[in-house]
């Protein structure tokens, strides 16, 4: 696919799909104090840099006079992660343990940092949303979902909207 993206047909849907609320929360915490090779792989993870599509400069675009057509360009591309990214990230989250994971949760340095939503808390309760149980829960989901699909043939389309 990255040498021929034209040629992408999705022969087959794993009937994989989730999504992430908390998908900032997450990444921030799976990088905290990890390795620059590590930290690259995470900044990616729900939204990776390979797309297919048509490239163009953010930079040269008239956005006063030709913005909406860019961001239709913007919108028209697919981002994803290769079989043997995929494969990485899971490899990466398999080494992680809901103990290690619970350690990294503080909500008023998240809160500090500006980790969307931003209203992360110590709440309990299932009432609460952006708690220590709800990122735990997407962890979980996290891991369930790379697991399902680190095969080694399987693509992950990735959209944040």
């Amino acid at each position: 696919m990255e040498t021929y993206p034209e040629s992408f047909v999705p022969a087959r849907n794993t009937g994989k799909i989730k999504s992430f609320y908390t998908f900032e929360g997450l990444r921030y915490m799976l990088a905290k104090g990890r390795d620059l090779e590590t930290t690259d792989l995470l900044s990616d993870l729900f939204e990776p840099s390979t797309f297919i599509g048509q490239e163009f400069d953010h930079n040269n675009v008239d956005w006063e006079n030709e913005g909406d057509g860019f961001l239709a360009l913007e919108n028209a591309r697919i981002y994803y992660h290769s079989p043997d990214a995929v494969k990485a990230i899971f490899d990466f989250l398999d080494t992680v343990t809901e103990k290690s994971f619970l350690e990294l949760f503080n909500p008023d340095e998240m809160n500090h940092a500006g980790i969307y939503p931003n209203i992360w808390n110590r709440n309990i309760g299932n009432d609460w949303a952006c708690n220590e149980q709800h990122i735990l829960q997407e962890f979980h989901d996290l891991k369930h979902f790379f697991a399902g699909i680190s095969n080694g043939t399987n693509y992950c389309l990735c959209y944040v909207g």
